[in-house]
């Protein structure tokens, strides 16, 4: 039995990534800050919050963008597992 809260994330994170790869960059954004807003502590928020970034940047959002961006480099993140990969 897997955790539902868990696999739950799991399957937001992979709705954030198709819709960014299906250039539905507002549904992106929608996804990955949902995915942030639910699992702050997910070894996987520094990737939403870069990825997040990246939708921003193609919205034109390029302050929201760097905000993302800032986060992530700023090294709030590095302690979890796969933070530093994205500083």
């Amino acid at each position: 039995l897997g955790d539902p809260a868990r696999d739950a994330q799991a399957r937001l994170l992979a709705e954030a990534h198709r819709a960014f790869a299906q250039a539905r960059y507002p549904t992106a954004v929608l996804f990955f800050t949902r995915f942030i807003e639910r699992a702050p502590d997910s070894r996987h928020a520094a990737e939403a919050r870069w990825w997040l970034g990246q939708a921003h940047e193609q919205l034109g959002d390029y302050a929201a963008a760097m905000q993302e961006y800032r986060i992530v480099a700023a090294g709030a993140l590095s302690a979890r597992a796969n933070g530093r990969e994205y500083e």
